[in-house]
């Protein structure tokens, strides 16, 4: 991927080499110190990774790496291979143990591939069990990391992190046991869902808070005060915990937490952030964030001269090349350039870059199951030009800056066609395409 900011581009550099250290028949924290086999990289960087290597047969064999380390009362611990013992919330954190559900829906959603779910179910049943077992308040879990890497390291935001992936995993083995029709078990997982959410709302969202205009998420981090972070409201945003009601409150309360354009999270609350800020159509505060004068600051270690991301916002840490921090990878894959994918591994995707960002020009391809995508865009005046090569076996649907925005359409083969639609969006099958259209 390349962009017409100079600066982007180092950072691109930056975390492709960031993370190509780290990934070799386990994901590593770092190639040179520990070299352990952490697990919350495993999925919170899978959205990110996928868009510069093949990902599936390293998932797979994680999976089943993560299948012999679980213990006997149901425990997945943070690493797999476990190469070391730890204790306490650095053995035992959902956020890190998740990986053993969460790595067959991804390997589901980006490759199409569900032969894992059987294996692993059971075991995911165990690991509910005893996660259960830990549950706080009728259903809080908060005894892990927390968000990692902010501040001292662990402990923010530990209810609203990971009572929210908790009910992600109970999310997953309800479509687990519907793929592998067992209708009772799913209906189970469901109502267990149900609770969570219930829970998750009773003591986490605010709603009568007079010294605030909108409703909120607080942490649980100096109970019985109140606070308003972003990623608290990120988290439960990208996990859809929010009701209906009192989605709008809280996306204005976490712009309000961000309009500073300074980065506050370590290394879990960061994809929710950034992906958060992009739904929300605000590459510029991302991009504000990445640039910060000091820490947290992406453009900070490329300033200082590093050529890789270091293991904390700090300017010397013990490990130089650590990708845990490298979620806005995802961030510039999917809102700048503006790849998403869609069902059945990219069987289907969408092309929806945020066209009013900074950027003037961007262009990228990714190596999906279906082929090669390539996707280039620039501005051209008051207008978009862009062209879409979609492999075979896939459709793309690319989405307009405006409900009736008129676009010219010319499929690039022996007869050039060319034709025009109006609309907010355009379906493409395979073929290479140059589009014209005005924002």
């Amino acid at each position: 991927m390349k962009t017409d900011k100079e600066d982007v581009n180092a950072l691109l550099s930056a975390l492709k080499w960031t993370f190509s250290s780290n990934l070799f028949s386990y994901h590593t924290d770092c190639p040179q110190i520990e070299k352990f086999a952490w697990l919350e990289v495993t999925h919170l960087l899978a959205p990110a990774t996928q868009y510069m290597w093949n990902m599936e047969s390293l998932y797979t064999k994680i999976l089943d790496d993560i299948l012999d380390a679980q213990e006997r009362s149901g425990l997945i611990p943070t690493m797999a291979p476990e190469m070391r013992y730890m204790c306490g919330p650095l053995h035992d954190t959902i956020t890190w143990g998740c990986a053993l559900i969460l790595i067959p829906d991804i390997l589901q959603r980006y490759y199409g591939i569900t032969k894992s779910i059987a294996k692993m179910y059971r075991a995911g049943e165990r690991y509910m069990a005893y996660i259960k077992g830990k549950e706080r308040f009728g259903g809080l879990i908060e005894h892990g990391l927390g968000d990692w890497g902010r501040g001292i390291a662990h402990g923010n935001a530990q209810a609203n992190i990971e009572t929210a992936i908790y009910h992600e995993c109970l999310l997953c083995m309800s479509r687990f046991a519907s793929h592998l029709n067992l209708d009772d078990e799913k209906k189970s997982w469901e109502k267990e869902a149900k609770r969570i959410y219930d829970v998750y709302n009773k003591h986490l969202l605010v709603t009568d808070d007079p010294s605030r205009p909108h409703a909120y998420y607080t942490s649980r981090d100096d109970y019985p005060n109140r606070d308003c972070d972003a990623v608290c409201q990120a988290l439960a945003l990208q996990f859809n915990m929010v009701p209906e009601a009192h989605i709008s409150a809280v996306q204005a309360s976490f712009l309000s937490d961000v309009s500073d354009g300074k980065l506050r999270s370590g290394e879990i609350g960061l994809r929710y952030l950034f992906n958060t800020l992009g739904d929300l159509g605000r590459s510029d505060l991302v991009l504000q964030m990445a640039r910060q004068e000091e820490h947290p600051s992406y453009m900070r270690f490329l300033r200082r001269g590093e050529t890789t991301l270091l293991e904390f916002w700090q300017d010397e840490c013990r490990s130089k090349c650590h990708d845990m921090l490298g979620s806005i990878l995802e961030w510039f894959y999917v809102y700048v350039l503006g790849l998403k994918v869609g069902e059945k591994g990219w069987r289907t995707f969408t092309v929806a870059p945020d066209y009013h960002s900074e950027f003037g020009t961007v262009e990228g391809e990714f190596e999906s199951p279906y082929g090669m995508i390539g996707l280039s865009w620039s501005k051209i005046g008051s207008g978009i030009e862009m062209k879409l090569s979609v492999p075979v076996g896939s459709t793309a649907m690319v989405v307009l800056p405006k409900d009736n925005c008129h676009v010219l359409i010319c499929r690039q083969r022996s007869d050039d066609k060319e034709w025009a639609e109006q609309g907010n969006r355009v379906e493409l099958e395979h073929g290479a395409y140059a589009l014209h259209f005005s924002i």
